[in-house]
This record gives structure tokens, C-alpha cells and sequence, in this order.
């Protein structure tokens, strides 16, 4: 029978249709117009707002079965509707939501001289596409997730995986609102880690009691909770509401969990379009969550082992400090500055956490200088001063032995002794061409030296080292990570008020 292998290419192209637009049905559906002897006429919609408005069909063919607007109210995947008559018409609708891609289309099929008979073989024909259709779906479902997510593996800062995947459930589920809380394992109260919401700011200082809330049910019971109407639902907690004015109207939340053990919850907040959440969502954002908790434990534990690196290397350089009681807190000092120096910056947290490393490693290469020359209490001779420029070399070679250590970490303990005009040392560089870490560095590194005692000299007061390096802009300094240091001058003078 004819139009039943028209209907079976329509739809075909219909499948065809979201891989390659909307044209592309057009122009398949217009094909097909005109080689089935007008038996077959589609009608596509497209969703804008609650209604369905007309998109284009196939021929004038009795405008009756194709009205221009279609009440959402309306639209359901409808059964066959037959009417006999002198010409005997076929029409149903097929109702095509693609979740993932964004796009709701409604299509009208509508066919003329069919037999009763062939409704039964139409219904199984079209009952197969909405399979096919219904798996492709669900593959373009999780293609979408897995893109996200092979992305956010690449994040090691748990701070930045956690906003990103706030960012990543309000896109999915195209909602208002999404946030992640955490788990306060002191008090048990969950407080919000990372907000995408126009009232974040508000928001993020509130906490919610114990067991409250429908994110402390969630959390306390460990299972995804549906709420299609916060307004009728007692476990609803109003106080985030009152005090950022933000109007909660429905909302889903699922436990996060790491190693089987719950530490927060992942919660989407009243979708876009109105519509509720259904059975589709929670499957949706357990996925989410259950990806999200990997992520959280792979960034958990990436920090933790770079505090305990940093711990370490901060015992191994106050050992070395040891042995020299004026130099003393001076690395751990130069880190701080640095790291002060960087965020003014506006250095991301992953080459922070490198520069940290260089600058609490910058003088590491003093291991190597004998204690006569390292501890001595009058001032070098030039003979002494040459063994000495030996420390950044040295530091170099020790850590240059570390399988898989960074570049510019190695970098910032070379050459922070060298100097924007070119006269530094160990190489004489000048400008840009000195590494980044080293300008930072050899910013930090000289303030701290200015302004600390040695056996023979008092530290200068920190404004008179301050000036000392607004002096030195351009020739000793690198210009912008001067004004850096000064933008942020209150926050160095913190710490150098601890020294004393």
C-alpha cells in the first residue's frame, strides 16, 4: 500500500529532521507530496510559548485539519481519528519532545481514500518510529551529559567542578534556579556550596537546619524528592525564600553521594517553561548527581593531596630555615605574598596553587651553600656573594629530578633573582622574557628581604620597603606586578604585622 510507505519515509525524515534541521523535512515531506498522488499532507508545528503554531504543511488540502494555532491543552499523542465521507480521511497527530536538543514539534499527518483496514497496519508502523524515536532520544540524552561531564574531569579545583556543575543541571533541566548544598558534618546543617540564580549573592550566606527543608528530607531519607507545588508541601522551608525573595514554586532534589557515603544535595528550581517535573527529570538528575559525586570525590582528592604536598615541602623548608634563624618563616612568608600578588592578578586556582609551590621553593637551592657563607653575620665578600647566586641553579637541579613537576614551577625557582632591566642573575634576562613565577616572585622575595632582620642590618619599616620597590618599577620589577603588589599592599601588611 502506498501512502503506508509514504508515512514510513515521512518519518523517516522526520528522524532525519533533528540531525540536520528543520528544512530538511520540508523538503522530504514535500517530496513525498508530490510523489503519493496527494494521498499523504503534513502539517509541522512548532512550539512557541504554551501554543503550537503553524509551521508549514504540505498543500492547501482542507485548511480544517491544519488550524493555525493549537492550545497546549490540546496536544496529546492522539489516536487515529477516521471520518467517511465522500472522500474517506486519515488524520492523527504525533507529538515529538526532544528533552536535550530544545525543540517540541507537533506533526499532523493527514490522509485521504484509506480503507479501515489499513489503520491497524498505520498504528504498528507509526508505534515502531516512536521507538526508534523514543531511543535515539535517549542516546542524544546521554551524548549531552557524557559531553559535560568529560569536561568538567579535567577541572581539578573543587570549587570550580562544583559551580560547574550547578551551571550544568540549570542548562539541562532549563530551569530558573539550581544550586548544590553541602553537608556540614559538624553541625548536620546544609549550606550552599555553588548557586546559578539571579539572587546568589542572597542566598549563599543561608543555611538550612538540620533535616529541614525538602533538600534535608532528601539528604536525611537519601532519595530523590519531586515537588510540583512547594506552596501545598509542609516539608517546604520557607526562610530561603523570605530572605532573597526568590518565589520557589517547584523544585527537585536528589542526594549526592561519594563512596556511598551522602554529602549534599543537587537541587533544579521551577522549570522555564512552568511545566512540572516528571519521572524523565529524576532519572535525569540522578545521573547528574551520581556523575557529580564522582567528580566531587576526584577533586576531594586532588586538594587533599596537594595539602599534603604543601605540608610537606613546608616541613622540609623549616628544616632548612633551621639553620639559619634570621631567614626563619622567610619562604613561607614569600609564598603568601605571592599568592596575594597572583589573585590581584586575577590568576586562576590551579596557577596559584603552582605559584605557591614555586615561591615556598624559591630558596630551596640554599641546601647547597656551606653554613659559613649561609649563617654569616657581617656581609658577604664578592667572592661569597658568587657562591651564593649559586642557589637558584642548585634549587633548579634538585627539583628538575621530580618526575612530572611543572615547568613554571621550576621557572619561578630559577630565575627570581633576575631583574626587568637585564642586570639579574643567573642569566641576564630582561622584560617578558623573564618567566612569569619569577616576576612575582623576585617582587615578594625583596620586600620580605627589605623588611626582616639580618646579623648585620635592622629590616626596613614596610613602608619605607614599599616605596623602595615603587622606586624600582620598570628597571628592577616588572611594572604590572608592582601595581599588583600595591593594589593589594593592605592585604601584605597583614602578615607582615604577624612577623613582628
Amino acid at each position: 500500500m502506498k501512502f503506508t510507505s509514504d508515512i514510513v519515509g515521512c518519518l523517516n525524515g522526520i528522524y532525519r529532521l533533528f540531525k540536520s534541521g528543520y528544512y530538511e523535512l520540508q523538503r522530504i515531506s514535500s517530496v513525498i507530496y508530490k510523489s503519493s498522488n496527494q494521498d499523504l499532507k503534513i502539517g509541522l508545528y512548532q512550539k512557541f510559548s504554551d501554543k503550537y503554531l503553524l509551521y508549514f504543511h504540505t498543500s492547501s488540502f482542507d485548511d480544517t485539519h491544519f488550524p493555525g494555532i493549537i492550545e497546549k491543552d490540546e496536544i496529546s499523542i492522539r489516536d487515529f481519528s477516521y471520518v467517511s465521507g465522500e472522500n474517506d480521511v486519515l488524520f492523527f497527530d504525533f507529538l515529538l519532545s526532544f528533552y536535550f536538543l530544545e525543540r517540541d514539534l507537533l506533526i499532523r499527518f493527514v490522509l485521504r481514500d484509506v480503507d479501515r483496514e489499513d489503520i491497524e497496519i498505520l498504528r504498528s508502523v507509526v508505534y515502531s518510529f516512536s521507538e526508534m524515536f523514543s531511543s535515539y532520544e535517549k542516546i542524544s540524552w546521554m551524548n549531552e551529559i557524557i559531553k559535560v561531564f568529560e569536561e568538567i574531569s579535567n577541572i581539578n579545583d573543587i570549587n570550580e567542578v562544583i559551580q560547574k556543575l550547578v551551571e550544568v543541571n540549570k542548562k539541562i533541566f532549563r530551569t530558573e534556579g539550581a544550586s548544590i548544598l553541602l553537608l556540614n558534618e559538624k553541625t548536620n546543617e546544609l549550606y550552599f556550596k555553588a548557586i546559578d540564580s539571579e539572587k546568589k549573592n542572597i542566598i549563599r550566606d543561608i543555611v538550612i537546619p538540620p533535616g529541614k527543608g525538602i533538600a534535608g528530607e532528601s539528604l536525611m531519607k537519601n532519595k530523590t524528592i519531586v515537588v510540583n507545588d512547594t506552596s501545598s508541601d509542609p516539608r517546604f522551608y520557607m526562610e530561603v525564600d523570605k530572605t532573597s525573595g526568590f518565589k520557589t514554586k517547584k523544585l527537585v532534589a536528589t542526594p549526592i553521594r561519594v563512596l556511598g557515603r551522602v554529602i549534599g544535595v543537587l537541587e533544579a528550581i521551577n522549570k522555564s517553561d512552568d511545566s512540572n517535573f516528571d519521572e524523565k527529570d529524576i532519572e535525569t538528575i540522578e545521573v547528574v548527581s551520581n556523575i557529580a559525586g564522582i567528580n566531587i570525590q576526584n577533586s576531594l582528592f586532588y586538594e587533599k593531596l596537594r595539602k599534603i604536598l604543601i605540608d610537606v615541602i613546608k616541613s622540609l623548608i623549616i628544616a632548612l630555615e633551621a639553620r639559619d634563624e634570621y631567614t626563619r618563616g622567610h619562604s613561607e612568608r614569600v609564598q603568601m605574598y605571592s599568592q596575594i600578588i597572583g589573585e590581584e592578578l586575577g590568576l586562576h586556582r590551579d596557577v596559584l596553587m603552582n605559584l605557591q609551590l614555586s615561591a615556598i621553593l624559591h630558596d630551596i637551592g640554599k641546601i647547597g651553600i656551606p653554613d659559613s657563607i649561609l649563617r654569616k653575620d657581617s656581609k658577604l665578600t664578592e667572592e661569597e656573594f658568587e657562591v651564593i647566586k649559586q642557589h637558584p641553579l642548585i634549587g633548579y637541579k634538585i627539583l628538575s629530578s621530580i618526575e612530572d613537576i611543572e615547568e613554571e614551577i621550576l621557572n619561578g625557582v630559577l630565575w627570581h633573582h633576575e631583574r626587568y632591566d637585564g642586570k639579574g642573575y643567573p642569566n641576564n634576562l630582561s622584560g617578558k622574557k623573564i618567566p612569569f613565577f619569577a616576576r612575582i616572585i623576585a617582587v615578594a622575595d625583596t620586600f620580605d628581604a627589605m623588611t626582616s632582620d639580618r646579623p648585620y642590618r635592622k629590616g626596613l619599616p614596610p613602608d619605607t620597603a614599599f616605596e623602595e620597590i615603587i622606586r624600582n618599577k620598570g628597571s628592577q620589577f616588572d611594572p604590572e606586578v608592582v601595581e599588583a603588589f600595591s593594589n593589594a599592599f593592605g592585604k601584605i601588611l597583614e602578615i607582615t604585622a604577624a612577623k613582628k
